[in-house]
């Protein structure tokens, strides 16, 4: 029996980032020589936690040569138990040289210098990506003490424009205390509500619930919208989620980093395999991959 999981990926370009400023960087030199590496060599700490790059798989598919790579951060501490239907639950201990596995899959177009990485909040980070990549870089003389890999985003300059099929609206407000809008604002009875209680942060939600068939009024979440772009000096974020036959997403007003969310089919009692992985993200990238060149130029030159 299988279930549904949705994933998140976000979209980034490397960077060679010193005081001269930021200049694109491949990192296929950095995978190539990890590569070399027996998987033991590849473990990299960094605080109470050890990370690696474990698996890197390659494909050249369209004339874009792709490098799939496969983190996974071990884990020793915080263990979960072992449970049983018809037993009682038992710690799960581990050996030594054993530990818990947490994957994050990275799709990386080395033709265009882009990654697609996957957001999980309990994997290695896009910090750890960074400092992982900064390591190899720095232990291969790839790059001086001075300069840094870093992984920066890449916005989308779209707004709601092409957008329908709304289903939830989440606000995050900051610097309360200091936020004024006009009258005629859709945010002012929102932001008096907070003031009353002299909070500084807040946020609020708007939503159909468990309703999927239910759409919230598209006339009224433009006129939010544009209400939020003329008093973004209060919100601190503006997600617009929305839900068509073909596609799951959101739109952040404020962050509004291109991103993507893919349904996996995954078997109970199993992970997410390695090549279902790959050919999902593979699939969706391919799909995107016009918005994506079509925002890379009109980024300004570092």
């Amino acid at each position: 029996m299988s279930y549904t999981k949705r994933i998140k990926f976000m979209y980034y370009r490397p960077f060679l980032s010193s005081d001269s400023g930021d200049m694109i960087f491949s990192l296929l030199e950095i995978i190539a020589n990890v590569d070399k590496q027996p998987l033991k060599s590849r473990i990299k700490q960094f605080g109470d936690n050890k990370y690696r790059l474990e698996n890197i798989e390659r494909e050249h598919r369209n004339n874009i040569d792709f490098c799939h790579l496969r983190f996974m951060k071990l884990d020793d501490a915080n263990l979960p138990n072992l449970a049983y239907e018809d037993d009682r639950s038992v710690p799960l201990t581990l050996c030594d040289g054993q530990y818990l596995g947490t994957a994050l899959h990275v799709l990386y177009d080395v033709t265009n210098d882009v990654l697609m990485v996957q957001q999980n909040r309990n994997g290695m980070g896009l910090a750890k990506i960074n400092e992982y990549f900064n390591a190899w870089a720095h232990e291969l003389e790839l790059v001086s003490d001075s300069q840094s890999v870093e992984l920066y985003p890449i916005y989308s300059t779209s707004g709601l424009e092409n957008v329908n099929g709304y289903t939830k609206v989440l606000l995050k407000f900051a610097n309360l205390l200091d936020a004024h809008v006009p009258d005629n604002s859709r945010l002012r009875d929102v932001i008096s509500y907070f003031h009353r209680y002299e909070a500084l942060s807040g946020s609020i939600i708007i939503g159909v619930g468990h309703h999927t068939s239910q759409r919230l009024n598209s006339e009224e979440m433009r006129a939010l919208s544009q209400d939020i772009s003329e008093n973004r000096h209060a919100i601190k974020s503006a997600q617009f989620h929305y839900k068509t036959e073909d596609y799951t997403g959101f739109v952040d007003l404020i962050e509004n980093v291109m991103h993507d969310v893919i349904q996996f089919e995954i078997e109970r009692r199993t992970v997410l395999s390695l090549i279902n992985a790959q050919q999902g993200m593979l699939n969706r990238y391919f799909e995107r991959l016009p918005d994506i060149l079509k925002e890379l130029h009109l980024l300004p030159k570092r």
